[in-house]
């Protein structure tokens, strides 16, 4: 068997990567510096340092506290961009994935092809990794910590490398490896020259168990990583923010990550919930709609800065958060012309309604609706605008203005022509209003079609106007 180790000694550190100010992650209380960048370091700020001095040597420092749960967000995140380049793979938290590379031949004949792909992801996205192979998980892992950036396919090239690492390079307990130094131990290949038997006898028959799972000649069971059925991401911002613009860097970035999600996939997405954290204050949740489902992400961010744009932030934003609430795979018959323009005009025109109430508010586009009343003047009212895949039912019957006048108003020449009619109108009874009416389609000495109406004192008036 072949693996892969990728290490990411700086996975968090990465994430929070600024061009404008240097940033470092700090630990423990009274927290001190634990991880600094390349900009803080070459300001003097070093790990172990104490806020004071970090500050007092760089005044712009960042900085953000070290958080274990969300370095193994990010580590799940990473191996989920991944699956679709390199799988079968594996977690190995805090700060490493291991892949089988033997089982991707077929894709990457040698294993220097798949560290090219990987150092490119890597390179592209802004993250700092060490890679190396092994015949077993712990040898892979233990080149790639320890930088022996050994790629290779040839067990004997990785065996002397593995031989040449100094026994601190292992995970053993402190302890064990003062002993082993003060044995004379320095390098594994001086471990792998004592006798078993003493091994065993001197450090416990576990050392030497694990020993034989870096060696490969004992089983080291692995747990296949297999992506979340939904996406989830979070985004923790450098520095707090309520500003629209300094926002839209931080949101693309995870739409682009659910762009990947959704092509991996093969669906699309009508539904998001975007949660902007506050430092002091309950979260900002806002829905995103689409009008059929999309995976672009500048689709999903132009919907966002028009929500956005729309909201009264109550206080700052520290941290970005976005889910799917709703997927749809992609219909394997859709077709699209040749020479297809672009959007058809129901799909422009759910596309503008669904704009308008990330601008607006989701209740503040409305549409005219019916309701069974058969009075002309009460059957009509306002009710939120229809969805995609929602109809009204065809209205069957005669013909009705798409312009009322309220009130009606007295007819004051007569029609040169009649076009329709009469039809009877009444009701009202259940509520002490009761009409009944005669309604006439007419054509005016203007030229205009008129709904005209008698009552029942013979008085004629017009109702309303086609168009």
């Amino acid at each position: 068997m072949l693996w892969l180790y990728l290490h990411l000694p700086s996975l968090l550190l990465d994430h929070h990567q600024s061009h404008d100010a240097p940033v470092a992650l700090s630990t423990g209380s009274p927290p001190v510096i634990q991880q600094p960048d390349e900009q803080a370091r070459q300001t003097g700020v070093r790990a172990g340092q104490s806020m004071a001095t970090a500050r007092a040597l760089c005044p712009q420092l960042a900085l953000v506290p070290f958080s274990d749960a969300r370095q193994a967000e990010l580590l799940e995140q990473l191996a989920t961009a991944l699956y679709q380049l390199a799988s079968p793979l594996a977690l190995w938290p805090p700060d490493g994935l291991l892949i089988r590379a033997d089982r991707l031949r077929h894709l990457y004949p040698q294993p220097e092809d798949l560290a090219t792909v990987l150092t490119q992801y890597l390179s592209q996205h802004g993250l700092n990794g060490h890679m190396a192979t092994g015949t077993s998980p712990r040898m892979a892992r233990l080149l790639a910590r320890h930088g022996s950036a050994v790629c290779t396919d040839d067990p004997e090239t990785m065996h002397h490398a593995l031989r040449r690492l100094p026994v601190t390079a292992t995970d053993w307990p402190a302890r064990v490896r003062q002993r082993l130094t003060r044995m004379g131990l320095q390098h594994l290949e001086d471990l792998l020259a004592c006798c078993p038997a003493e091994l065993t006898t001197r450090l416990g028959p576990e050392l030497y168990d694990d020993l034989q799972r870096i060696l490969g000649r004992s089983g080291d069971p692995v747990q296949e990583f297999h992506p979340r059925a939904a996406f989830h991401q979070s985004l923790t911002l450098t520095r707090e923010t309520r500003s629209t613009d300094h926002l839209k860097a931080p949101l693309s970035h995870l739409l682009e990550a659910l762009e990947t999600f959704l092509r991996q996939r093969q669906c699309r997405c009508d539904r998001l919930s975007l949660t902007l954290h506050h430092p002091d204050r309950a979260p900002t949740s806002l829905a995103l709609e689409t009008s059929q489902g999309e995976t672009r992400a500048e689709a999903f961010l132009e919907l966002a800065l028009l929500r956005l744009a729309a909201t009264c932030l109550p206080d700052d934003v520290n941290a970005l958060s976005l889910a799917t609430e709703r997927t749809v795979a992609l219909d394997a018959t859709e077709s699209h012309d040749l020479f297809d323009s672009g959007e058809s005009r129901q799909q422009a025109r759910e596309t503008l309604l669904y704009r308008l109430r990330a601008r607006l508010g989701r209740d503040s586009i409305q549409s005219p609706g019916r309701t069974p009343d058969p009075r002309p003047e009460r059957c009509a009212h306002w009710q939120p605008a229809r969805q995609r895949g929602t109809s009204t039912p065809p209205r069957s019957g005669p013909a009705r203005p798409f312009w009322l006048q309220q009130p009606p108003q007295p007819l004051q020449r007569p029609p040169i022509r009649w076009l329709n009619g009469p039809e009877r109108i009444q009701g009202g009874w259940w509520d002490g209003d009761y009409v009944r009416r005669d309604y006439y389609i007419a054509l005016l000495d203007n030229g205009q079609r008129a709904w005209l109406f008698r009552n029942r004192q013979d008085q004629w008036f017009i109702h309303g106007w086609f168009g």
